[in-house]
């Protein structure tokens, strides 16, 4: 089947990411799309699939055709009389529900995320308390990029301390350390060292550079310095490192330089004392890490019946309908205060019954949630994708 030509003026839907709209312009190999709010976005037109006008972005419930079955006379079907519902045993077993592992995904790279954007990020750890609460500390690593970094600050006359070395995945925010506010005197400078790479595929190489950072304690202590941003619900400060590839210029290091500086670098001993600090504060970075993934990347669950229980034997389809919604109901309860959690609630196409059951649940038990189709390519007509808001 030979795909339409995307022109002018056609509706469309995204093959890899959900919603759509109107075909406004096209610029080479790029459709200008229209959306619902107004602006133009652009976007390849290999990614666009064309639809009719009246189609919806989530395809409304059709109530299924009964189709009545004939049988020829005299056979047993047609002598059958109808047979009455028996009565259902309450104390028959409920059947045993599987756990649903959380999934540990990683966001779809950005089209436009090729170029280096790295940025520290400072939040106190109780607002109401400003000023007299520890400060904690993220690397934000916003781009399409791995990164293999370290991260020193000065402790003292020309002496470093390392207190992160690791990996960043790509477009996350990783928790490093929680700062009393009597440490902030101590330091006066960070060092900061990446080598960006991809991993499993083939990737344009981008230089290893190591950026020195100067700590503005006082910045760090007045209230007004963390505002709105767009890494962190709650007011921030975040501090650029390196933007679109391009670091601030006295940032950089000479060779010369970080030869000087690898002399006087201290690598703390590993003593049992410390160890035991290292892991609790691995453990924390790790706790806080992946409360903030699973805000910004979909959760994924299925409700087909087979991964929620062992058997359906016994059930029927109103029984098999109660336990779908049931743990649909358990996941909305448990995500509805994490503002912009994103869950992906696959249902399969079928008939539309679990899904027209999903969208009236939402509409009127969770006013804060939104909904529409998950991506079409990886899920088809088969999944919604619900926002909270």
């Amino acid at each position: 089947m030979t795909k339409r030509q995307v022109k002018v003026g056609d509706h469309i839907r995204y093959l890899n990411a959900a919603g759509g709209g109107v075909v406004r312009r096209i610029e080479g190999k790029v459709a200008w799309v229209e959306g619902e709010d107004g602006f133009e976005l652009p976007t390849p037109l290999s990614e666009c699939i064309p639809v009719e006008e009246s189609d919806s972005f989530i395809p409304g419930y059709r109530k299924p055709v009964s189709t009545p079955v004939s049988h020829p006379v005299g056979s047993s079907h047609s002598e059958k009389k109808e047979r009455l519902p028996k009565e259902v045993n309450s104390s028959f077993p409920e059947p045993h529900k599987k756990e649903i592992p959380m999934p540990h995904l990683l966001a779809p790279e950005r089209i436009d995320g090729d170029a280096i954007s790295i940025y520290l990020g400072w939040l106190p750890v109780e607002p109401s308390k400003f000023g007299h609460t520890p400060i904690e500390c993220y690397l934000i690593n916003d781009c399409n990029y791995t990164l293999a970094c370290q991260l020193w600050a000065e402790e003292g006359e020309n002496e470093y301390k390392l207190i992160y070395e690791g990996e960043i995945e790509r477009d996350t925010k990783l928790f490093v350390e929680e700062l009393p506010l009597d440490q902030l005197s101590t330091r006066d400078k960070l060092l900061f060292s990446f080598i960006p790479f991809k991993r499993d595929k083939a990737f344009v190489p981008k230089p290893a550079q190591t950026l020195e950072v100067p700590l503005n304690v006082l910045r760090l202590l007045k209230k007004h310095a963390y505002t709105t941003n767009d890494f962190f619900d709650e007011d921030a400060l975040v501090v650029p490192l390196i933007v679109n590839d391009k670091a601030e210029k006295e940032a950089l290091l000479t060779p010369e330089e970080l030869q000087t500086l690898a002399e006087n670098m201290v690598v703390p001993q590993k003593d049992q004392e410390f160890e035991e600090a290292q892991r609790a504060k691995r453990e924390k970075r790790i706790r806080r890490s992946e409360a903030i993934r699973q805000r910004e990347i979909p959760l994924e669950v299925d409700l087909h019946i087979e991964q929620l229980v062992e058997t359906t034997a016994g059930l029927s389809a109103s029984d098999i309908l109660n336990l779908q919604m049931t743990e649909f109901e358990k996941v909305m309860k448990d995500a509805i205060h994490n503002r912009g959690q994103k869950i992906v609630f696959i249902h399969g196409k079928g008939e539309g019954v679990l899904r027209k059951a999903i969208l009236d649940k939402l509409q009127k038990s969770y006013p804060k949630a939104t909904a529409q189709d998950a991506s079409y390519k990886e899920y088809g007509f088969g999944a919604t994708l619900v926002t909270i808001h």
